[in-house]
């Protein structure tokens, strides 16, 4: 197995944090700017609070072009745009239902690639009954390949205070038919630690 590179890890861990993106569910608009009196002051009460200038433009800005999506500066997405995302499920609901609370890369057919804080919670306790990944789908919600996880590998140096380290690795009971792999390019700690966890 290839290492990854520093940026490939940069894009995977964007991609974790900011979870499994669902293409058709977006959030309604922000309210437009409230010009009355009352929230004039309170802007100057930000103002008067020793802001810096850059975030009274950032304030300013946001108020003239409030975000339309949940993710700022996000874009709606397809499945075949990023075959290699996944979907972390919450086992114990059954289908047709599915509850999303995380997300994960394919790096290989049989593990997935994510993040130290999707497993060591309160929803999963690094417990592989308690998670499954919806691979190939754009909506987590419909289609795609519903797979059981048979074991969850949290970094060794994980550590949730600082978040350093924040990886795990999930092997699936069966290799999966939908989606892709991510490919990994070398160089990197993390990569070789992954490396040496899958043992190749």
């Amino acid at each position: 197995m290839k290492p990854a590179s520093t940026a490939t890890f940069a894009s995977i861990s964007l991609i974790l944090l900011c979870g499994f993106s669902v293409a058709s569910h977006a959030q309604s608009a922000c309210k437009a700017v409230d010009d009355s009196p009352s929230a004039f002051s309170a802007r100057s009460a930000l103002e008067g609070q020793g802001a810096t200038p850059e975030a009274l433009a950032a304030f300013r800005q946001l108020s003239l072009n409030p975000p339309r999506t949940r993710i700022v500066g996000g874009q709606l997405t397809l499945i075949a745009d990023n075959p290699w995302q996944v979907a972390l499920i919450r086992s114990a609901v059954p289908e047709p239902t599915r509850s999303q609370f995380c997300g994960g890369s394919i790096i290989r057919n049989e593990w997935i690639l994510t993040a130290g804080h999707c497993v060591r919670n309160a929803i999963v306790r690094e417990d592989p009954t308690r998670l499954e990944v919806i691979a190939g789908s754009s909506q987590y919600a419909i289609g795609g390949e519903r797979l059981k996880v048979a074991a969850v590998h949290t970094h060794p140096n994980y550590n949730q205070t600082t978040m350093d380290n924040d990886f795990a690795l999930l092997r699936l009971q069966t290799p999966m038919t939908k989606g892709q792999v991510i490919a990994l390019s070398r160089v990197s700690t993390a990569a070789e630690w992954i490396a040496t966890t899958i043992g190749r």
